[in-house]
């Protein structure tokens, strides 16, 4: 049972060993304002059917513009295509149509 302790010891070190630090989300600017890229992503991938369907318009059609942010999170984008716009706001885990523009 002496070697309990140098086991038990040689597994701590070995844990820590093998965790690395997270690396930092790149800062993108989007429209004058600082998002986290791998977030502003999601919002795109997230509102683009929802903004086809809303505007009528192919995706490849629409641009999205960010408006406000919480911390480093959209949190308000606008949506714009075949000559209408769409603003959108982030609530809870949803993003919901605000005001529709023809």
């Amino acid at each position: 049972m002496r070697f309990a302790p140098v086991v038990f010891s040689l597994l701590m070190f070995a844990g820590c060993a093998s965790s690395t630090p997270k690396p930092k989300p790149k800062i993108i600017v989007v429209n004058g304002i600082e998002v986290y890229e791998n977030y502003w992503n999601k919002t795109i991938a997230e509102l683009l059917p929802r903004a086809k369907f809303d505007l009528n318009c192919a995706p490849d059609k629409i641009t999205f513009s960010l408006f406000r942010k919480n911390i480093r999170t959209p949190s308000e984008v606008g949506a714009a295509g075949c000559g209408q716009r769409a603003v959108y706001i982030r609530a809870a885990r949803a993003w919901i149509l605000n005001n529709h523009a023809q």
